[in-house]
């Protein structure tokens, strides 16, 4: 039974702007009920807000590798939705993380009462209000909601393969459908800006002829998805903590120690759209 006098967490509002099946938005769910659960924790009492995590708990319960759950955590303590408190050796209990939105005094039973008062009020002033303009407003809400996010979708699609077309590894005539599908897979674990980090990296690191442990020419679709024996995304290993980038930077470091310079993928985009507008 629900405890009334139970308080109650807002969730920020940048969680509910990632699309329902994508793992910020599930990490963003996680974390909130990871904060809620440890407030009706009596036997392991943390300040209020906090809670205890670590990434190999995280890549558990929402079905991810341990390479997303840590960059998922890193990206949310950037965008300063939780921070870290204190750090921890032990993998099983974790270390203390702050949720930071602003957590209500209000508990569950007065925000019911309230908004039962707030409908009685409602009710004493009569339904005069026209309902299929009501009706008619919430299709038209709909329907440009669905535009925008299509329109949004056809951006990331553009962007994306304008990038990849731009790095000079393997030229494709157009934009397909199984491009675009690939896209949407990829978009799922990584944003928008990894992905064109990732494309950038495996860019610098094929086209250095001295280099001889990054040949294979892929093309966009099979960059996106491609897995190694075990099962892993080989995108996220040319992201900037990624295994292979890291291991060229290492050799890169050793052979040519000037030049090991990263790019900032701001820069990046900003010069591929200052392209695209010439």
């Amino acid at each position: 039974m629900v405890n009334l006098n139970t308080p109650y967490h807002k969730i920020d509002s940048r969680i509910l702007e990632y699309d329902i099946d994508s793992v910020e938005f599930k990490f963003g769910m996680w974390i909130t009920k990871k904060e809620f659960g440890q407030r009706l924790n009596q036997n392991k009492p943390l300040p209020k807000g906090q809670f205890f995590m670590s990434v190999r708990v995280v890549a558990k319960d929402i079905e991810i590798t341990e390479m997303i759950a840590r960059r998922l955590i890193k990206q949310f303590i950037k965008l300063d939705i939780i921070r870290l408190v204190s750090s921890s050796k032990n993998p099983k209990q974790g270390s203390i993380y702050e949720y930071l939105v602003q957590i209500e005094n209000n508990t569950v039973e007065n925000i019911v009462i309230t908004q039962y008062e707030h409908s009685k009020s409602e009710e004493t002033k009569g339904f005069d209000y026209d309902k299929q303009h009501s009706n008619n407003t919430y299709d038209n809400t709909v329907d440009n909601t669905s535009k925008k996010k299509n329109k949004r979708k056809e951006n990331i699609y553009n962007i994306i393969f304008d990038f990849w077309i731009s790095k000079n590894i393997k030229k494709h005539r157009s934009l397909t459908n199984e491009m675009k599908k690939s896209i949407d897979k990829s978009i799922k674990d990584y944003s928008e800006s990894e992905i064109l980090e990732a494309i950038n990296n495996y860019s610098v690191m094929y086209n250095d002829s001295a280099y001889q442990w990054c040949s294979h020419q892929w093309g966009l679709n099979e960059f996106l998805v491609r897995k190694d024996k075990d099962g892993i995304r080989q995108i996220g290993m040319f992201l900037n903590d990624g295994s292979k980038y890291l291991n060229y930077l290492s050799w890169k470091s050793k052979n040519n120690p000037q030049q090991t310079g990263e790019k900032d993928i701001g820069d990046l985009m900003e010069q591929l759209m200052a392209n695209r507008e010439e």
